[in-house]
C-alpha cells in the first residue's frame, strides 16, 4: 500500500459499497489462509483450499486496485491533452500500420485515396 493511495482507500472503505464488500472478503481469506498456514501439516484438501483462496484474494486485490484506479481518472480535474500526430491510445505510431503517421496532412492516401479527393460522386457529370 503507497501512502498516497491509503486516504482514497479509507475513503472507499466508507463511501463505496463494493470496495467495503471485497475488502472485507479479502481479510476473511486472510484470516483463513493464516490458519492454514499455522497447521503443521496440510493434507491434499488443505493444499488446495489454500491455493484456491491466495487466487480468490489476488482476484480480489485485482479489483480493488481497478476501482482505485478508476476513481482516480475520475478525480482528475482535467483530462490529458492528446498531442498531434498521437492516437486517443497515446501510442504515436498507432497510424503507422497504414504507412503514414496518425495526423498526417496525408493520412488518407496510405488507402490508396488521393488527400481531397472526393469520389465520383462528388464530381458534377460533363454532358456534352
Amino acid at each position: 500500500m503507497t501512502g498516497q493511495s491509503q486516504p482514497l482507500k479509507e475513503l472507499l472503505l466508507q463511501t463505496d459499497e463494493e470496495y467495503h464488500q471485497l475488502a472485507a472478503k479479502h481479510q476473511e481469506l486472510e484470516g483463513r489462509l493464516h490458519e492454514l498456514s499455522s497447521k503443521p501439516y496440510l493434507s491434499e484438501p488443505d493444499q488446495l483450499e489454500k491455493v484456491t483462496l491466495k487466487k480468490r484474494k489476488l482476484q480480489l486485490k485485482d479489483r480493488m486496485e481497478e476501482i482505485l484506479r478508476l476513481r482516480r481518472q475520475a478525480d482528475t480535474s482535467t483530462p490529458p491533452s492528446i498531442s498531434p500526430g498521437v492516437t486517443p491510445s497515446g501510442h504515436p505510431n498507432a497510424g503507422a500500420a497504414l504507412g503514414t503517421p496518425v495526423g498526417h496532412p496525408k493520412a488518407g492516401a496510405a488507402l490508396g485515396t488521393p488527400v481531397g479527393h472526393q469520389g465520383p460522386a462528388a464530381r458534377p457529370h460533363a454532358r456534352g
